[in-house]
């Protein structure tokens, strides 16, 4: 069950998680830009979901560069 803990964050949890404010993760939700689920009026992240948005959104320096 502990491991079970670490696989669901929450709003506050994603925000550290990802150095951001709060204010910035809603701002993603509202825009649809990240991945989140709102439960009993609760937004819940699986961790997964975000490292994985995180690999998958992220810009390549290397083309930046072109």
């Amino acid at each position: 069950m502990e491991n079970l803990n670490n696989d669901v964050l929450t709003l506050k949890e994603v925000a550290v998680f990802l150095k951001v404010k709060p204010v910035t993760i809603y701002k993603l939700l509202s825009l649809n830009k990240i991945p989140g689920t709102k439960i009993l009026g609760a937004w819940r992240f699986k961790k997964e979901l975000i490292e994985e948005w995180m690999d998958t959104d992220c810009v390549d320096p290397a083309k930046m560069a072109m």
